[in-house]
């Protein structure tokens, strides 16, 4: 089973050839998204210059995939990734948050993973965030795209 992010979302949506190819290798698995990429869709169509087009195919997509919420299990999941990267990355706890920050981690990533983790996942993406949050706890990612983008 399959958690997209939004980057590969948005491909779909947009009917990226290459995605739809791998949708269609992969015809007899299960596909959804978190409800974070689901909030970030709508962010991304409400903000284009054709919003009204855009919110109408993002809301079809939406329609016709699972949604799995951010729930307490998730938000522990969250806390003791983000936690872990921080004693991984910046012992000093001082620092730590401002050196988090300097990794690039978009914190979007980091609820998607752990709704990976909660539900045994692949996370389906080309960020790279995801290379650094494995380092807290083992991930299996795949990209349609290449190369591999920063940030969602």
């Amino acid at each position: 089973m399959f958690l997209l992010d939004t980057n590969h979302c948005s491909k779909i949506i947009n009917r990226d050839g290459n995605c739809l190819s791998k949708l269609s290798e992969y015809k007899n698995e299960k596909f959804m998204i978190s409800s974070v990429v689901c909030g970030e869709l709508y962010f991304m169509a409400g903000n284009s210059e054709y919003e009204e087009a855009n919110l109408a195919k993002v809301k079809n997509f939406i329609n016709n995939i699972d949604i799995l919420d951010v729930d307490n299990d998730v938000a522990e999941i969250y806390g003791k990734l983000k936690a872990k990267l921080y004693n991984i990355l910046h012992g000093d706890r001082r620092r730590r948050k401002k050196e988090f920050k300097k990794l690039n981690i978009y914190e979007n990533d980091l609820w998607i993973a752990a709704t990976a983790i909660k539900n045994d996942l692949t996370i389906i993406s080309s960020d790279s965030d995801y290379n650094n949050i494995s380092r807290a706890h083992p991930l299996r990612t795949e990209s349609w795209v290449n190369p591999p983008a920063t940030g969602t």
